[in-house]
């Protein structure tokens, strides 16, 4: 299986990442149930910001992913 683009450090997938359009535009659901999963996510969640802007993220969680932007659907 080939990896995601905003997934590799492969330059040229990478740029591929950065010009998705909203209709391809990768959506991603976290949950978390302690506040070490939510430090974790919250991690998770900037590097694939950082990765692909255009990513969008939502997610049940806590302080950690709420200070990164993240919305979050219950805390």
């Amino acid at each position: 299986m080939t990896p995601l683009p905003f997934y590799t450090t492969n330059p040229s997938l990478t740029r591929r990442a950065e010009n998705l359009t909203s209709s391809d535009t990768p959506r991603i659901f976290i949950s978390t149930g302690d506040p070490s999963g939510d430090m974790h996510a919250a991690k998770v969640a900037q590097a694939l910001q950082a990765r692909c802007p255009a990513i969008h993220i939502e997610a049940i969680g806590g302080e950690a992913l709420a200070n990164v932007g993240i919305p979050l659907f219950s805390d």
